[in-house]
């Protein structure tokens, strides 16, 4: 959401951005597995769909924090995702690019990272 500027609910209605949250999702909880933390869910895919629909109309915390330059999540939340990633051996594609791209937005001064 703070890459596209959208409500939550939108990124279910954009095929690519839709299937980048869900393999975000599983990236998280291949990595928390790997921690040996055991999600409260079977589908992080389907569990990500239902979030974002029960949030659809909500601006993200971080979406929020790019619109008015405040420091964002993003090293503490993807970023924490690919170092543990990285530790432990797991494939983090998707939330490095999020990471990175975020990152790359708050270089063009469009917010910061805390």
């Amino acid at each position: 959401t703070a890459i596209l500027g959208v409500p939550n609910g939108e990124l279910l209605n954009r095929i690519y951005a839709k299937a980048l949250m869900i393999a975000a999702a599983e990236e998280v909880a291949a990595v928390a597995e790997a921690h040996g933390v055991r999600m409260p869910y079977d589908d992080p895919g389907r569990a990500v769909i239902q979030v974002a629909h029960r949030t659809a109309s909500n601006r993200s915390s971080m979406l929020q924090d790019m619109e008015r330059g405040a420091p964002t999540e993003i090293d503490a939340i993807n970023g924490a995702v690919v170092r543990e990633g990285d530790r432990l051996g797991v494939a983090t594609v998707v939330n490095r690019i999020l990471w990175t791209l975020v990152r790359d937005r708050v270089k063009l001064g469009l917010g910061e990272c805390k």
